[in-house]
């Protein structure tokens, strides 16, 4: 049987019959899975680098190409040229939506965690003023979170209802003017007062710090969760006081975003080349 990525024939010549293009078994086994393949890629290296819109492009590119292809082919009655194009086209949707997931859940915050500094024995009394580029932070193992003086703020403006949870990051001494440099923050994990539950705060063994994205820093519940607490508790926070996410080890968990978009994609990919080699 001949190759479609060898296919041809002289038309004009006198005598020739129009020789139909055969796909091999190999190429409807190993082109979609190539196109699944290249789509991923884009997307990860896109979702890596920030740019992941820039190259969507691309698979949209290869939509209308195997769109065309498969038009062709059908009106020229080529069945395993259109049954290629379908599995082609297949492959590309499933990257598409494989990789537009992956991104949202996983590479956007790998990079945006992989941007910023890492800090390592930081201690709680230290001013968060040097610490304005961090996305990931590890205390001093003696770091705790003083969760008898969490408060939450519950805005009942919004239509559901979130409580925006606060507790101050703390060495378990009283600095002498009970300012207060670092804030785990969460929501829908605390009670009003207390009862703070939010990322690691239960493991006793956690010291570090994932530092929320800007729209976090900057959201009007935190603020007034943190003017809450000062009220309730007596507190002064810092001018330039950073909310982050209590974990056990920052820099593993940044790392676990590119596993788990790793893992997803070569999830797929295997699963997508056994359908191929089924229905080749």
């Amino acid at each position: 049987s001949k190759s479609i990525l060898r296919s041809g024939g002289s038309l004009d010549s006198p005598g020739v019959t129009k020789a139909r293009s055969v796909t091999t078994l190999s190429e409807l086994i190993l082109v979609p899975w190539l196109f699944l393949a290249f789509v991923l890629s884009c997307f990860l290296l896109g979702g890596v680098n920030g740019q992941a819109a820039a190259l969507a492009v691309v698979p949209c590119v290869l939509v209308a190409l195997c769109v065309g292809f498969i038009t062709y082919h059908y009106r020229q009655g080529d069945t395993a040229e259109v049954v290629l194009g379908v599995l082609c086209l297949t492959a590309v949707m499933i990257g598409l939506v494989v990789g537009a997931y992956s991104v949202l859940r996983s590479l956007n915050e790998y990079h945006r965690l992989s941007k910023g500094a890492s800090y390592f024995n930081v201690l709680p009394t230290e001013s968060a003023d040097s610490k304005l580029d961090a996305s990931t932070l590890d205390f001093t193992n003696n770091t705790l979170l003083d969760k008898q003086r969490a408060y939450g703020f519950i805005d009942a403006a919004e239509l559901l209802p979130t409580t925006y949870c606060v507790a101050p990051v703390s060495n378990g001494e009283t600095n002498s003017d009970n300012r207060i440099h670092y804030w785990a923050a969460g929501t829908d994990c605390c009670e009003s007062r207390g009862n703070f539950q939010c990322g690691a705060a239960g493991d006793p063994s956690a010291h570090g710090a994932i530092v929320l994205p800007k729209n976090f820093q900057q959201a009007d519940g935190f603020a007034k969760a943190v003017r809450g607490a000062e009220h309730a508790y007596g507190l002064t926070a810092s001018d330039s006081f950073l909310l982050v996410r209590w974990t056990r080890d920052p820099v593993s968990r940044r790392n676990g975003f590119w596993t788990s978009a790793i893992s997803l994609f070569i999830v797929f990919a295997g699963v997508y080349l056994i359908i191929c080699v089924m229905i080749g």
